[in-house]
């Protein structure tokens, strides 16, 4: 969830660094509970899938997570 996201400084930082500014967005809060996948029906603009690729990656990299 986009939450568990925002709320980890280093998934916040991975998604920051691929989605720049989307955790200092005025709508975060709105969109807590959705995934990623989720909201990138709604701005596919904005949210690629090689962003998501790139996210999922570095994601995995953090330690235990």
């Amino acid at each position: 969830m986009i939450g568990d996201l925002v709320d980890d400084p280093a998934a916040r930082a991975v998604v920051d660094k691929n989605l720049p500014g989307f955790s200092s967005s005025e709508q975060i809060d709105m969109i807590r509970g959705l995934t990623l996948r989720g909201l990138q029906g709604f701005a596919p603009d904005k949210i690629s899938d090689q962003a998501l690729t790139n996210i999922d990656a570095e994601l995995a990299k953090i330690p235990g997570k």
